[in-house]
């Protein structure tokens, strides 16, 4: 049976009517799978949770199913209904592969292995267990009907039975906490892939701010329109200062002799 919301109020069938938005509703979220919302200015949608507590918006247009993620259920409010609502009228564009789609892929694809090899571990070590039983249960089998040498009737003790019976339940046991183990093993990958995706999000959006400023200070940085005076104007300008018949100024003359002959073409 699919419960419809209209004017913001759900109905459950049962006489109380629900107000969506309030901890009835939410409450009312966690417990079933599905509803039908009734925009008050676009065309109704079916909700539908998956994977354990994530809704998405149906909606068929021309022929063909359109589909948008809506959120958690306590994300479930009247403005995203209706935020999904509207964006159900716009078919999805397709887009190109982002970095975080071959980050997820990678990230599930480690998960998965990693939870094959405890489970084929695991999984192993129990069927040996199984088969360990199943001889020693044939063995017993054999057992019954059989004599001693001495002519005297073997019976079978009875803590043998109780033996088997108590190793079984040790197995039913194990095999339950394998179960909780895979369990953990695979809410702990999809939680460091959940985090993997949002630093590589995060990386990306800082790589495209560095990239904007950078434009930014190479579009607002002034050129620079000026040129370095050659070295020959320089020694020229330094020659032409009047000599003088001191000791210091013959030293700065033989100097700049010195360069003028180290300069190209020395110094002409």
């Amino acid at each position: 049976m699919t419960f419809s919301v209209v004017q913001g109020i759900l109905d459950p069938g049962v006489g109380n009517m629900i107000q969506i938005d309030t901890n009835h509703w939410f409450n009312w979220l966690t417990e079933n799978k599905s509803f039908r919302y009734e925009s008050r200015h676009h065309a109704p949608f079916t909700a539908r949770k998956e994977k354990t507590d994530y809704w998405y918006g149906y909606r068929k247009v021309a022929g063909k199913l359109h589909k948008r993620y809506i959120g958690k259920s306590l994300e479930l409010n009247s403005a995203k209904l209706e935020e999904i609502a509207e964006a159900l009228n716009v078919p999805p564009q397709p887009r190109e592969p982002r970095v975080t789609d071959t980050v997820t892929e990678k990230v599930e694809s480690v998960a998965e292995t990693v939870v094959g090899t405890v489970t084929e571990e695991r999984v192993l070590a129990l069927e040996l267990q199984v088969q360990s039983l199943q001889k020693a249960l044939e063995a017993v089998q054999e057992a019954l009907p059989g004599k001693s040498e001495s002519g005297n009737s073997e019976e079978l003790p009875t803590v043998t039975e109780s033996e088997l019976q108590i190793e079984l339940g040790n197995l039913k046991t194990e095999n339950e906490a394998l179960r909780d183990e895979l369990a953990k093993v695979k809410s702990y990958y999809l939680d460091m892939l959940q985090r993997s995706v949002h630093r590589v999000e995060g990386l990306l959006k800082e790589n495209e701010a560095l990239k904007a400023e950078n434009e930014a200070l190479r579009v607002n940085q002034p050129s620079a329109e000026f040129e370095l005076p050659e070295a020959f104007d320089v020694l020229n300008e330094v020659k032409a200062i009047p000599k003088y018949r001191d000791t210091k100024i013959g030293i700065v003359d033989a100097i700049l002799g010195i360069i003028g002959k180290l300069t190209p073409n020395g110094g002409n």
